[in-house]
């Protein structure tokens, strides 16, 4: 359910910045600034995760 959660609210901000600012530029650069440290940092998160001594956890 944190999941269902999570996408009505990016749904939700969305649509009060369009309507806040009426620029899909500005909607743009939100989302992407929202999105965009999954794929920027995935791979170096899995990396210090394959690195990292399992017997601590």
């Amino acid at each position: 359910m944190s999941l269902v959660g999570t996408w009505m609210q990016a749904v939700a901000q969305s649509r009060l910045i369009l309507e806040l600012t009426g620029l899909g530029t500005v909607l743009g650069l939100v989302v992407a600034v929202q999105f965009l440290p999954v794929p920027l940092l995935g791979d170096y998160g899995g990396l210090v995760a394959d690195r990292a001594d399992k017997a601590v956890c």
